[in-house]
């Protein structure tokens, strides 16, 4: 009868080992898998024209992800399909965010950015427009597009609410920018870089001409929604990337896409 319940304990101790370890594998596998949401905001990430995830901070997350033992797959949707996806545990990081308005009631920032991000003031070259600053006194005075989800600063999203402001918004900047050379609009607002990008891709580089001071210089990152799997993983992910951009892989990512 002892040697009965000997083994019984035995047989026993073996099937919750084997379970743990079946346990803590599949928990791993989980955590290599990194979903990654984001909309295309070229050159920071976008699809080649292979259909491939490309882009500045397409490229430093690869670099880091081989530090990290991750493996990445990206999902690209329109913004407001990554902020559902954020909420509802669909991604594990999102790129490329701005710290602005309740973004970090339901992802976390870490401490390290990718890039300084310019939102600029676009008009059509030799259009008499000028742009002092004060940005009130421009809205109410010109009629401005943007991508439809964009969100510039808090100063802006308070203009954009008031009656007289003269705003259109369309799905993808190529959009803004044929109104504006067709002089439907005044000027257009985006980031400096997707911008020049988009417009050397068009051909249109030399039709357009950025008006000065820029709307704000905001830093963008990579985040870590708090419904998805990486959420504890954020100190080990900025010591990576820390540590990558001190490489001359990523000296000549920042000379590829950002001309430094």
């Amino acid at each position: 009868m002892n040697l009965e319940k000997s083994v019984k304990k035995t047989l026993s101790s073996i099937t919750l080992t084997t379970t743990l370890f079946f346990i803590s594998s599949a928990s791993l596998a989980k955590t290599n898998e990194v979903r990654v949401c984001s909309l295309q905001l070229p050159p920071q990430t976008m699809l080649n024209k292979q259909g491939e995830p490309d882009g500045f901070a397409v490229r430093i997350l690869q670099g880091v992800s081989k530090q990290l033992d991750w493996k990445l797959t990206f999902i690209y949707s329109p913004w407001m399909r990554v902020v559902n996806h954020a909420k509802n545990g669909k991604c594990d990081l999102m790129m490329t965010v701005l710290n602005k308005g309740d973004y970090s009631e339901y992802m976390t920032f870490p401490k390290s950015y990718i890039i300084n991000q310019k939102n600029v003031l676009v008009k059509a070259k030799g259009k008499k427009i000028q742009y002092s600053g004060d940005l009130e006194a421009f809205m109410r005075k010109h009629d401005i597009a943007l991508y439809r989800d964009k969100r510039v600063d808090d100063k802006f999203e308070y203009y954009r609410k008031q009656p007289w402001a003269k705003l259109e918004e369309v799905n993808q900047i190529e959009q803004a920018i044929m109104m504006l050379l067709a002089n439907r609009i005044d000027a257009y607002i985006e980031n400096d870089l997707t911008s020049a990008y988009k417009l050397r891709e068009l051909g249109l580089l030399d039709q357009v001409e950025v008006l000065s001071p820029p709307l704000n210089t905001t830093p963008a990152y990579i985040t870590f929604p708090h419904a998805g799997n990486l959420v504890n993983q954020v100190d080990r992910y900025d010591n990576a990337i820390e540590a990558y951009k001190k490489t001359s892989e990523y000296k000549a990512l920042e000379k590829h896409y950002l001309g430094n």
